[in-house]
């Protein structure tokens, strides 16, 4: 029979500690679940310790009308500060803000520290460090984004974003001046940005199969690609209507393009030994008509289509 005194007990105990815990949890509902308790013939009561004049109130679990753990204290700034714990280990787990935010802490009595955040707009700010030395370490958004700071406690600043796309980016800079230097893509680019925060440009994209392009800082346009097999592309023109005006192969040889974007055509190729080889026709389909070699002397070609 003790056992099952014991038992119940237990979960008259549990009850009033959940209740105490729901943040919807009131005066008068209080005195109403003591109603209940002791009509039931238990001992447990939540006791009520009213404030004066709108003073801070505290919740206790008494036994007997003796004060025994804190269960609740409500500030003068309507702050509520939940507990957890036998009398004597009483220890602080969880307040909740005027405002609607929620704060959640672990470690025992007296060195409570504060591990998590969640604010009434969403989101969750989570937090690392002992008591008094908590430093935010990463937030996550609602729209799945995850930011991850660094930093002693008050200083801390952004270092990476994760995307829910999978997209990472990184940032450089102190707190509140924080800019982008990076961003990996989840195909493998790596695009390479300078500038204050704010006003960062592409300066460079690293692509998966190991070309790199190159951008201009003035029009943000792409200037420049140097492939794996070690020839470089040239472009000339603004942000989007880029066009390919020279390629420099491994060999030495200089092909030389005109025409707008998508319409690119060699019309001169210069090889090592100073020969320039004159082309016509469409892109995709030109053909060289003259060769000037350094001696001086002229050759003229009939219908022979380039092969790149």
């Amino acid at each position: 029979m003790r056992a099952a005194a014991g038992e119940t007990r237990f979960f008259e105990e549990r009850l009033m500690r959940l209740f105490a815990a729901d943040h919807r949890a009131s005066d008068d509902g209080c005195r109403w679940l003591n109603t209940l308790y002791a009509a039931a013939g238990s001992d447990l009561r939540v006791q009520i310790w009213e404030p004066p004049h709108d003073g801070p109130s505290v919740w206790s679990l008494s036994v007997k009308g003796e004060k025994d753990a804190m269960l609740r204290y409500v500030g003068p700034d309507r702050d509520v500060r939940h507990y957890e714990g036998e009398k004597g280990e009483v220890r602080l787990v969880r307040a909740v803000l005027a405002d609607g935010s929620v704060l959640h802490y672990e470690g025992e009595k007296g060195a409570e520290r504060l591990v998590r955040v969640i604010p009434l707009t969403g989101g969750v700010a989570h937090f690392e460090g002992e008591k008094g030395t908590e430093r935010c370490v990463r937030v996550a958004l609602q729209d799945g984004s995850m930011r991850h700071l660094e930093g002693r406690r008050g200083a801390e600043r952004l270092v990476r974003m994760v995307l829910p796309d999978g997209s990472v980016q990184q940032y450089e800079g102190g707190k509140g001046i924080e800019r982008v230097v990076r961003v990996v893509l989840p195909d493998g680019c790596v695009r390479h940005y300078e500038g204050e925060k704010g006003a960062e440009w592409l300066v460079r994209t690293a692509l998966p199969d190991g070309s790199v392009e190159q951008f201009s800082v003035k029009s943000g346009g792409r200037v420049r690609v140097v492939r794996p097999d070690g020839s470089v592309d040239h472009f000339e023109g603004e942000k989007g209507a880029e066009r390919l005006v020279r390629m420099v192969l491994p060999d030495g040889s200089v092909q030389q393009y005109e025409d707008e974007k998508g319409a690119e055509r060699c019309v001169r190729v210069v090889l090592p030994d100073g020969t320039v080889m004159h082309c016509e026709g469409e892109k995709g389909a030109e053909r060289r008509v003259r060769a000037v070699l350094p001696s001086g002397s002229v050759h003229h070609f009939k219908d022979e289509t380039l092969k790149f």
